[in-house]
């Protein structure tokens, strides 16, 4: 187990009707130094079902199966038993090109990168198409505050967990795991990790093929005051993280308009959101608000 070159991350919560053609377009390609961890976070439809089926007829497939605790639990729990030298998250109810993935694994290995970044196809229910990432081209970056500098001036971030391949040892190394108790988890986690990272590559290469809007997402069902509190949450998180790195290392400066505009694209976000009357709303706009605040003041401070 110790030599598997790669370990997909695949939660799941109810996405049977999607499921089997997510995990089938993973383990039909003949590739023996994986594994596929897939995560049941408490499933009440027949993605169980699948799962089992899956499970006994490929022996690269490992199964968890807990109660429903969340999308951040889920793949926290499937990183603690991760085996192989990168990490690909999947949405369970996608869809991968195992042959991009292996080209940016090998690039990966080739040129020891601690993230591969590639490019996304979308798809809808309607069956229409778009791509993002069609402007990221082949480039190497040395360090993590480099590419973020570079996806600010050009425009090509995608926050997606899954539009990127990781070196365990880098989450690891940083004991990076995802927060739970909100959604948009991604806004948190893609950034710390960037910023970490010693050296990124990107390729031309349409590696994950993303489900958008289906019914029943998180994004079209979550509850209004929950959204608020889970940007608030990262908006916190991402200031407090830049600014402790920002002391600790003077490189990180670099990365400043990066994070300053995403910082105010959440809060923007957030407050822009047309919530009912009540003091909670309220608070927990002014709180992002108040993070904004603090960011620029620090900022500022340090910047004299």
């Amino acid at each position: 187990m110790d030599d598997l070159l790669l370990s997909y991350i695949v939660p799941v919560y109810n996405t049977g009707q999607w499921l089997e053609k997510c995990l089938l377009s993973i383990s039909s390609y003949e590739f023996d130094s994986c594994e596929i961890i897939v995560v049941d976070d408490g499933s009440e439809d027949n993605s169980s079902e699948i799962i089992k089926v899956i499970e006994e007829n490929d022996n690269r497939v490992r199964s968890i199966h807990q109660s429903n605790q969340g999308l951040s639990s889920a793949r926290n729990a499937g990183l603690e038993i991760a085996r192989g030298k990168y990490v690909l998250f999947v949405d369970s109810d996608d869809i991968i090109d195992v042959q991009n993935v292996l080209y940016m694994l090998k690039k990966a290995m080739d040129e020891n990168a601690d993230v591969i970044a590639g490019r996304i196809l979308c798809f809808d229910e309607n069956g229409t198409y778009s791509k993002w990432g069609k402007y990221l081209n082949k480039a190497v970056f040395p360090d993590g505050v480099s590419y973020l500098q570079a996806i600010y001036k050009n425009a090509t971030y995608a926050p997606m967990v899954f539009g990127y391949l990781v070196k365990r040892e880098l989450i690891i190394l940083h004991k990076l795991r995802f927060k739970g108790g909100i959604i948009h988890e991604d806004e948190l986690w893609t950034p710390t990790l960037l910023l970490r990272a010693k050296k990124i590559i990107t390729v031309e290469k349409y590696h994950y093929l993303y489900r958008t809007q289906r019914k029943g997402s998180i994004t079209s069902s979550s509850l209004v005051f929950n959204k608020i509190y889970s940007l608030s949450v990262i908006i916190y998180n991402l200031t407090d993280d830049y600014l402790r790195c920002l002391i600790s290392s003077e490189k990180t400066v670099r990365a400043l308009s990066f994070f300053r505009w995403r910082i105010n694209v959440l809060c923007s976000i957030c407050v822009c959101i047309d919530v009912p009357s009540g003091g909670l709303f309220r608070i927990f706009k002014d709180f992002s608000l108040g993070c904004l605040s603090y960011f620029n003041r620090e900022i500022k401070s340090y910047q004299q």
